[in-house]
């Protein structure tokens, strides 16, 4: 199989950048565009096999941009993929509804990435091949046991490129022109109908082999994705587990480390409140002293003062007896 195209549509440049890594590893040529409006004119001149299609972007989003393709004939039947982080099961139901071919859950991991892939080859290889058209002038073929056989059974399969939406306007008109010639062909054929019954029921059993293979490759693919999403269940369910268990220790190291901060800032708290304690003490203490200092002085001072003037009221008493 050559080089396919493909065109990445989201206006996250790492979810462009991651996405066209893997799609490099799938044999694609990748081209990208950060906006539907970028998307539409990298489309007017090129037509990739593949899109890959953002859902939630500025502007239009996935299912504008979506309908929008899928309204234009020239890129109708391009296969559209919306990636999107919603999984469930209704938004899966409307984006196929409006012409997704499959949808890829965001950030895809290389086992979703090849699934989708998968999954858009074994639709494309569904899709019925058109009947050829009878040169102009020419009567059509009566189709045989043995023709109808080989030609379906060795069909080549489509490329991702195909899906059914390629049964398109152009296609339907020309299996009508074949059904009309077929028509007119019986009428004047020669073939006898016992021919023409057994060609036909070769052409249906053909075909209806090729269902039963289909149907086996999609229950063959169902129970692969089953397989991949109990592991994938599984799996997260370990992470949950060492991840709560993580956080748990996390938390109760972190509420310890609180505690012990706790505990040496009232340590401190305490230490400081002691310091200061004995510092007003001591202050007090030196004030007091300081106080009882100088009351001793005023107080020797006053009792100086009053010898003195006793004895100078004895001395004037005395002069004055001595006088008398």
């Amino acid at each position: 199989m050559g080089e396919r195209i493909a065109l990445v549509v989201d206006d996250s440049k790492s979810a462009r950048f991651a996405l066209r890594k893997y799609l490099e590893g799938h044999a694609f040529r990748v081209d990208t565009a950060d906006s539907a409006r970028a998307a539409y004119a990298w489309l007017q001149d090129q037509r990739p096999d593949l899109i890959f299609l953002d859902h939630v972007m500025p502007g239009e989003d996935g299912f504008a941009a979506l309908q929008h393709i899928k309204d234009d004939p020239q890129t109708a039947g391009i296969p559209v993929v919306i990636c999107s982080s919603n999984e469930g099961g209704a938004f899966v139901a409307e984006a196929r509804s409006r012409g997704a071919a499959e949808v890829l859950q965001k950030p895809p991991s290389p086992d979703q990435l090849q699934r989708v892939l998968k999954q858009i080859e074994t639709l494309s290889a569904a899709a019925p091949a058109p009947v050829p058209s009878a040169p102009a002038g020419q009567p059509h073929p009566v189709p045989t046991a043995p023709a109808v056989d080989t030609s379906v059974a060795a069909a080549p399969a489509r490329t991702a490129a195909a899906t059914p939406a390629a049964a398109d306007a152009g296609e339907l008109r020309e299996l009508r022109e074949s059904l009309d010639l077929l028509r007119a062909d019986l009428a004047t054929a020669s073939t006898d109908s016992a021919q023409i019954t057994q060609a036909l029921e070769a052409r249906a059993g053909a075909i209806e082999a090729r269902l039963n293979a289909i149907e086996q490759r999609l229950g063959s693919d169902l129970a692969n994705v089953h397989k991949h999403l109990e592991r994938e269940i599984e799996s997260l369910r370990r992470h949950g587990d060492q991840a709560v268990e993580a956080l748990r220790s996390q938390y109760e190291a972190a509420l310890e480390a609180l505690r012990e901060e706790q505990r040496q800032t009232m340590d401190a708290l305490h230490q400081q409140r002691a310091q200061d304690h004995d510092a007003r003490r001591q202050q007090f203490d030196v004030e007091l002293r300081a106080v009882h200092e100088q009351f001793r002085e005023e107080l020797a001072q006053a009792m100086q003062s009053a010898r003195e003037q006793a004895l100078q009221d004895v001395r004037a008493r005395l002069l004055a007896a001595l006088g008398e």
